[in-house]
């Protein structure tokens, strides 16, 4: 599992770049929509959790 350790006062904004993503969500199909309509149903089942402990606290 991947996570994002955020500091106090980071600022989340929307990605502007491939820079600023947070991940990807890749699929496959027989055709193009097919492949969307997977990502899209893989994506429905992620939820972000952002951790916000200070490293030591926990």
């Amino acid at each position: 599992m991947w996570t994002w350790k955020p500091h106090p006062g980071d600022r989340v904004r929307p990605a502007e770049s491939n820079l600023d993503l947070l991940g990807y969500v890749v699929a496959v199909g027989d055709t193009t929509g097919d492949a969307v309509r997977r990502a899209e149903a893989a994506l429905g089942q992620l939820t972000p959790v952002i951790d916000t402990a200070i490293k030591g606290e926990r």
